[in-house]
């Protein structure tokens, strides 16, 4: 089981059903885990946006969340309204970004004061972490296996939000 596959695994387990994404490069591993798990509802929209906000509403009618994956960089930032709208309704939802790979990844790396490397190398952490209860970049599987149960479940506990 590779980790996309442990992440859907985990979100199953957890009663979470239904993804909507718009595919992307760096969120293909997370697609490809969503489709062959039988347990999940599929949707493939056209825009980061209205994934957002379709998960926002989902929240809203079935009171617990949905996942929203979309990939690095634009497809994070054009996901933001949606969350923004989810965290000010305190409605339940999970987003799931792809980042750049690890063994490139600038935004990690930059450390010499550039405002910013590329599109697919945006800081979406940084943009996102006062409109979420939590965000996080996930460094390493092993951070993983021990915190997405806990961030999971932080989305509608409490107050709900997105995280």
């Amino acid at each position: 089981m590779n980790i996309s596959e442990y992440i859907v695994d985990q979100l199953t387990k957890l009663g979470i059903d239904t993804v909507f994404s718009v595919s992307g490069g760096g969120s293909m591993y997370l697609i490809n885990a969503f489709g062959k798990n039988k347990k999940f509802k599929n949707y493939f929209l056209h825009h980061e946006q209205s994934c957002a906000m379709a998960a926002d509403v989902y929240g809203r009618i079935k009171k617990k969340p949905a996942v929203v994956c979309v990939t690095t960089g634009p497809g994070g930032i054009n996901a933001i309204n949606g969350v923004f709208g989810s965290y000010t309704d305190s409605v339940p939802m999970i987003v799931i970004s792809g980042q750049v790979k690890s063994q490139t990844n600038m935004v990690i790396k930059n450390k010499i004061g550039l405002r910013q490397l590329g599109d697919q190398e945006n800081d979406i952490i940084y943009m996102v972490k006062k409109i979420t209860k939590k965000a996080v970049l996930v460094r390493n599987q092993r951070f993983l296996k021990k915190n997405l149960k806990k961030l999971i479940t932080l989305s509608w506990a409490g107050r709900p939000g997105p995280i």
